[in-house]
C-alpha cells in the first residue's frame, strides 16, 4: 500500500504544531515525534521500500482515531488552511451553476470525500450541501434584486434543477417565492 506524501504533509501540517497551543489544551508529544520520523523516512526513502511509511502511517491513524474526540486536536485537524477555504470559495463561484459535487471540492484541495465533509462541518456548522445552496441562493437574490432576468433563467445561471426547485428552496429557506422577492426588494 502506497501512502501519499500530500497525506502524510497534510497530517504533519495539521498535526504537528501542537506546541503552539496555549498551555493546558493538548499536547502530544508522541504524535509529533511519529510525524517528523514519517517525514524523515520519507525524505531519505523509497516509501515503498521497506513498509516504515505504511506503519508509521497506521499507528498515526490508530493515536488520531484516539484523540478525535479531545476537542482541541478536533478542531485543529479540520480546520481549513486560507488557501483551501479560498480554492473552495473559488471553485463554487465558478461553478455554481453546474452539476458541482462534494467530490469535485474535495479533489480540488486533496482530500477525501468524508473528510471535507467534516471540515465543513466544522468550519461552518453544516454540510458541503448546505453552504453551496446558500451560495445559489445568495446569487439569486443578486439577480432578482437587480435585472429583469425571467426567473427560469436566474434559476439555472444559479444551479437550480428548475425554476419550480428554486421556488420550493426559496420558501423553505426565506418563506417567499423568488417572484414576491424580487417585488419585495425592488419596493
Amino acid at each position: 500500500m502506497a501512502i501519499s506524501p500530500t497525506l502524510v504533509k497534510r497530517a504533519a501540517g495539521k498535526i504537528i504544531d501542537f506546541g503552539q497551543l496555549h498551555a493546558g489544551d493538548f499536547r502530544d508529544q508522541f504524535l509529533e515525534v511519529l510525524l517528523f520520523r514519517i517525514l524523515e523516512e520519507a525524505q531519505r526513502r523509497n516509501p515503498n521500500e521497506d513498509g516504515f511509511v505504511d506503519q508509521a502511517m497506521l499507528t498515526l491513524v490508530l493515536a488520531l482515531a484516539k484523540l478525535a474526540n479531545h476537542p482541541t486536536a478536533r478542531s485543529r485537524l479540520y480546520q481549513f488552511s486560507a488557501a483551501e477555504r479560498s480554492r473552495l470559495e473559488e471553485l463554487i463561484q465558478e461553478r455554481l451553476d453546474d452539476g458541482l459535487r462534494v467530490l469535485d471540492l474535495a479533489t480540488a484541495i486533496d482530500v477525501s470525500e468524508p473528510y471535507l465533509c467534516q471540515m465543513f462541518q466544522e468550519n461552518f456548522g453544516q454540510s458541503p450541501y448546505q453552504y453551496i445552496l446558500e451560495r445559489r441562493i445568495a446569487r439569486a437574490q443578486e439577480l432578482l434584486a437587480s435585472g429583469n432576468m425571467p426567473l427560469v433563467e436566474i434559476a439555472y445561471a444559479c444551479g437550480f434543477a428548475s425554476q419550480s426547485h428554486m421556488t420550493d428552496v426559496f420558501r423553505h429557506k426565506l418563506g417567499v417565492t423568488p417572484g414576491r422577492y424580487r417585488r419585495e426588494v425592488r419596493g
